[in-house]
């Protein structure tokens, strides 16, 4: 039987590390992507799993997507992609500047479009479908200050999420988004973080 493989974007903290984990225990091979390198070590010392495979990269290089699946095809076959890469932003329609707004866009939004793109495309070709999981947010759904651009983003995944489940399905390939909301930790005296 092919092992089966599972990619996960900013895999090296938070959600991603957590999900690394799981993905772990469940026997999954599990490569972990993520833009921050010094993290990313990090965190291969620390799980010490010969079936957990790095590779430093930004989400929002069209290209890199196409060299994860290509790595999850020399290790057996990608059999889940979970689209959790994100970083801190914040900005009112009137007052975020245009690079933190592109910079929102590419991380989030386009990032997720062309890692499931890519997830569809590998899981066609290997015939035994497969799980896609975007992570989405409450603030795709709820109003909350400063948010503009990170809202519309993850507003945009829920649609993608939407999509791709009614397309591909007959294929066997599942696609759902996970919208967390805030903990206690990271709200504190109304100045809240997105997760």
């Amino acid at each position: 039987m092919t092992p089966a493989v599972c990619v996960i974007t900013g895999s090296a903290s938070g959600i991603g590390l957590a999900i690394t984990k799981r993905m772990l225990d469940a026997g999954f091979i599990v490569i972990g992507v993520d833009v921050d390198s010094t993290k990313l070590d990090a965190t291969r010392d620390q799980i010490a799993s010969e079936r957990y495979h790095t590779m430093q990269g930004d989400v929002s290089r069209f290209g890199l997507h196409a060299e994860v699946t290509d790595r999850a095809g020399e290790l057996g076959a990608l059999r889940c992609w979970v689209s959790n890469a994100g970083f801190r932003t914040s900005g009112s329609v009137h007052d975020i500047s245009p690079d933190e707004y592109d910079r929102c866009v590419a991380v989030y939004l386009t990032a997720s479009f062309w890692g499931t793109a890519a997830a569809v495309r590998s899981m066609i070709a290997n015939g035994e479908g497969g799980s896609i999981i975007n992570i989405s947010s409450r603030h795709a759904e709820a109003t909350s200050a400063g948010m503009a651009a990170y809202a519309m983003c993850k507003g945009g995944i829920n649609s993608l999420t939407r999509q791709v489940a009614g397309e591909y399905a007959h294929t066997g390939i599942r696609c759902n988004a996970v919208a967390p909301g805030l903990s206690t930790h990271q709200c504190v005296a109304k100045e809240c973080s997105p997760v």
